[in-house]
Formats: C-alpha cells, structure tokens, sequence
C-alpha cells in the first residue's frame, strides 16, 4: 500500500499501486491548487503538451491563465499549437527585456476575452512575487478556475541564487494553494548542479520530467 499527505492541507490517500497513487496526487493538486516541478531540457526546442495540458487541465473557457515568460510570442503559439480554444481571461507577465510584438495578439487570434501583458519588476523577487500573487489571486476571483505556469525558473535561480529563489517558490506555492490556482514551474535540471536540483525538489511533492522522450510524473 502506497499513502500520500498533503502539505498544505489535511487531505491524505492510499492507494495499491504507485500508478494509481500518483493519478489521486495529481487529480486533488488540479482541484485544491498547488505546485508541479516540470523538468525541461535546454535541448527541446518545443515542450508541446508537458505545458499546455497543465495549463488547460481545467475547464479552458472557464479558465484564467497566467503565464511568467520572457517569450511571450512563443508562448502564445505553443498554447494557439496545443490547446483547445482560449481561455477565458489570459494574462503575461514578462521581464523588460522581453519582447512584445505589436501583433503579438492578433497573430495568435485570440478571439474569446481579454488578454494582457503586464512588465515584470527586474530588480526585486519581493515584488516578482508579489505581482504574480496579485495577479494569480484576481483571476482565481474573476474566473471558475485559475492556472499558472512559470515559464523558466532556472534563468531566475542562475540570476538570485537558490536561497532567495527557493523562498519565493515557496510562498508562491501557498498562495496558489490558497487561491485554489494549479501553477507549474519549468526548471532545465542539466543547468544546475545535484544539490540544487534536491533542494527545490523538497518544495514539490509532484514532478513532471520531460527531459526524455515522453513526459513522465513521479511524487518528490
């Protein structure tokens, strides 16, 4: 018998196979939000369904999507690729470097609701932090369902460093927790070294590795 606690709230599960198991790990995180670790390659030019289906995992036209990315226009294409339909509100929030096609909504024919791009504070993970958690929280209000992917947190933990960065993935998660959000955070484990990889391993209890031919899950 394999059990699984949560830990952010009280709920617990056992099942008889570790397939199965992960299959109920997986089904409370997209109902009671959370964090997923998705490990990518630098070598994949395009991660395809690891991304989008947990973007779109809920109810698309009922859906708020957020999306942490400095290719805004990659983004868009891989979701217009990918997914099914628009989400209901669709929100990018991108560094100043980033950059933004005056067509970049246009090009990707979004036709249902509204969609923003927000400029991302550079200089500061306090206030990174809190503009994602303000933005995840107003659409968790305005939309039945709320999802989150954080485009690429290996740039951000090369940039602050892992103490710094493993306190913002964890406040983050208790506030996707909190809001109800389903967020997924893409990290290139082959840029990092192996203690690294452990310690923000220890803020997940759900993996995604897509660093290999098909995306496989696995509990942390």
């Amino acid at each position: 018998m394999f059990d699984w606690s949560c830990r952010h709230c009280e709920y617990s599960v056992s099942a008889g196979d570790k397939r199965t198991l992960i299959d109920q790990v997986k089904s409370h995180l997209v109902r009671s939000g959370g964090g997923i670790l998705v490990y990518n390659s630098p070598d994949r030019a395009d991660e395809g369904a690891a991304c989008t289906d947990l973007l779109t995992v809920r109810d698309v036209p009922n859906t708020g999507a957020l999306w942490i990315t400095k290719s805004p226009a990659e983004r868009l294409d891989l979701w217009r690729r990918h997914a099914d339909g628009w989400p209901q509100r669709l929100r990018l929030l991108v560094p100043p470097s980033a950059t933004v096609p005056d067509d970049l909504f246009d090009r990707s024919v979004i036709t249902d609701g509204p969609a923003e791009v927000t400029e991302l504070s550079s200089t500061s993970l306090e206030k990174l932090g809190r503009q994602i958690a303000d933005n995840t929280s107003t659409l968790a209000e305005e939309c039945r369902h709320a999802t989150v992917c954080f485009d690429n947190l290996s740039n951000v933990i090369h940039e602050f460093g892992n103490r710094s960065v493993f306190k913002l993935v964890h406040v983050l998660n208790v506030t996707m927790h909190n809001a109800g959000a389903l967020a997924h955070y893409h990290m290139e484990p082959e840029t990092h070294i192996g203690s690294t990889i452990h310690i923000f391993e220890q803020e997940f209890q759900l993996l995604r590795d897509w660093s290999g031919d098909e995306p496989e899950l696995s509990l942390l």
